[in-house]
């Protein structure tokens, strides 16, 4: 029966107790909590109000006994913890946040991560698949090179003597004043077969640059000398674009000369007669010498574009196509770079990058 409380009704009531009561007369003591709200409140976790209920056993003691302790009665406290409860709860709720939030930030630099390497991946399987066809490329034409080299050695000694022999005709024909057409055709096929002949060596040889330093506008210089009569006599023109003070570099002046030189007649055979303009155009990037080669001519056809390095192939009725693959040759050998375009505008460009090297 309950004989004190805070709660006047409940004086005189019997059996209200229960489980914990018994509990307690047994001297064990027992807490349990009473949530109140509504569904969603006691669903998620967060009632409006929480209690703390404690049955504690009521003992009377006698001073210096040895004898058990007899229980005559039971306490229960009931205490408001709502507050304290929803301060936890809060704090559970940062700490939930802060923990999905960490994992959030993990889960997406996990991702990035992830794409990176894929990225990164499927770069190496391109760079090695291009290498690998680079290197397929590299030995496709070495054989060719050791074959054309092999048949060029051999063509070259009857076509000397085809030649000679031209020239000795020729001279006995002229002593007999007989029309002397036949002698010069065959002399003129035969310089064009050795020259021919000199394209593939030059194109199946190692390239060993001779290094020595030089400076890039006196070799364009000198191209332009060597062309200035064909270029006035097909009535082109020729406009410099040359930064002042560029440095020496060190290079093969004698290969360079060759592959502008080619890059020169390339130019003017684009162009028509008696019209167009060949801009060059050099200047200083990055430690780097640029050099800029533009015509004025037809440009060349998208599907052709993609073949120009192709040794063999050619647009030219008599051209051999190896001319761009030994002047590729050629800037290479000097750890530059070559680049061709179409212009915008009209005709194409021709991008030469060359490291200046130090002694």
């Amino acid at each position: 029966m309950i004989s004190y409380s805070f709660d006047p009704e409940k004086i005189g009531l019997k059996n209200a107790g229960g489980e914990n009561y018994k509990k307690a007369l047994d001297q064990k003591s027992t807490s349990y909590l009473i949530k109140k709200g509504n569904f969603i409140q006691l669903l998620f976790g967060f009632p409006s109000e929480t209690r703390i209920v404690t049955f504690a056993p009521l003992k009377m003691e006698k001073p210096l006994t040895k004898l058990a302790v007899s229980v005559i009665g039971v306490i229960e406290i009931v205490q408001n913890v709502s507050k304290d409860y929803k301060k936890n709860f809060n704090q559970q709720i940062i700490i939930i946040t802060a923990i999905l939030f960490v994992m959030g930030i993990l889960f997406i630099a996990l991702i990035f991560v992830v794409k990176k390497g894929e990225t990164i991946i499927d770069k190496r399987n391109k760079e090695e698949l291009r290498l690998k066809e680079k290197l397929r490329k590299a030995e496709h034409l070495s054989d060719i090179g050791e074959m054309t080299a092999g048949i060029s050695h051999e063509i070259r000694n009857p076509l000397g003597i085809i030649t000679s022999s031209a020239g000795l005709l020729k001279k006995k024909m002229e002593k007999l004043n007989i029309s002397k057409t036949i002698p010069d055709i065959i002399v003129e096929e035969s310089d064009r077969l050795n020259n021919i002949i000199k394209d593939f060596l030059d194109f199946a040889k190692p390239m060993t640059p001779d290094i020595r330093p030089c400076y890039i506008e006196d070799i364009i210089e000198k191209n332009i000398s060597f062309l200035m009569l064909e270029i006035q006599n097909q009535g082109f023109e020729i406009e410099k674009n040359i930064s002042q003070n560029l440095p020496q570099i060190m290079a093969d002046s004698s290969a360079l000369y060759q592959a502008f030189l080619n890059i020169l007649l390339n130019s003017c055979q684009a162009m028509s007669k008696n019209k167009g303009k060949i801009i060059i155009t050099i200047f200083l990037e990055d430690k780097n010498i640029i050099l800029l080669f533009k015509d004025q001519g037809k440009g060349i056809k998208h599907d052709e574009l993609e073949k120009i390095w192709t040794p063999f192939f050619t647009t030219k009725e008599k051209g051999t196509g190896l001319g761009l693959g030994i002047v590729k040759n050629i800037i290479e050998s000097h750890a530059g770079k070559i680049e061709i375009s179409n212009r915008k505008v009209q005709g194409v460009q021709v991008k030469i990058t060359l490291p200046i090297k130090k002694k």
